[in-house]
């Protein structure tokens, strides 16, 4: 039987980082590892740096909805320990401009950045091999995405509504599945870049994989 309980702890804060949680988060301890659980929920913070350990265990996931409403969030960088994003992390974060997030993140949820307005770029950890539904939904300023080798499946309205992106890289060697809907609302979407030695395979990929409109436009091309 597993136990889980919850500590409150403080948080790190540089000397020009003024503008902090109204209260400490807490951290929920599930076997050997935490589980960053970011209450209260729609803090002030303005920028926030998450442990990497806690009681000598890494922590090793944000949980859902962590930071999820925290209107006035303007960066966070995660540690090297992170693994899991779940889903809504970050979902509504409209002030957000960069995260850092390490190359240890394997998982990023449904919903994890949806309606961060204010994020300009982002890089994907080499770690994900999938991005779920909904996660960039509404990041309307993001002009330019590369997903990583490992992703083969890029989930319903992943990037739906992101306005402004213009070049997708997709570094799959493969097919890269999505859905009829994952790019909707890309109103700005000039390309995408593809390994060269799957190019004529995306031109010719089975209905199942959703590339037909892309392909009839022509704008698939070599990386």
């Amino acid at each position: 039987m597993i136990l889980a309980v919850f500590i409150t702890v403080g948080w790190h804060v540089s000397s020009t980082r003024r503008d902090i949680l109204s209260a400490p988060p807490s951290y929920l301890r599930v076997g050997e590892t935490y589980i960053y659980n970011g209450e209260p929920r729609r803090g002030n913070a303005t920028h926030i740096e998450v442990y990497g350990t806690w009681k000598g265990l890494p922590v090793t996931e944000i949980s859902a909805n962590a930071f999820r409403d925290f209107k006035r969030l303007v960066s966070v960088t995660l540690p090297s320990t992170i693994t899991v994003i779940n889903d809504r992390a970050f979902q509504g974060c409209e002030s957000l401009v960069s995260i850092t997030i390490p190359n240890s993140v394997h998982t990023i949820g449904n919903r994890a950045f949806q309606d961060c307005t204010a994020l300009e770029e982002i890089i994907l950890p080499n770690a994900l091999t999938r991005i779920d539904g909904w996660t960039f939904m509404n990041c309307v300023l993001l002009t330019e995405i590369i997903i990583p080798q490992n992703v083969s499946d890029i989930g319903i309205q992943a990037f739906a509504n992101c306005i402004a992106i213009a070049f997708v890289t997709l570094r799959f060697d493969g097919v890269v599945r999505i859905t009829a809907n994952t790019f909707e609302g890309c109103d700005s979407l000039e390309e995408f870049l593809v390994p060269a030695n799957v190019l004529s395979d995306y031109y010719t990929a089975p209905a199942e994989l959703n590339w037909k409109s892309f392909a009839d436009e022509w704008m698939i091309f070599p990386l």
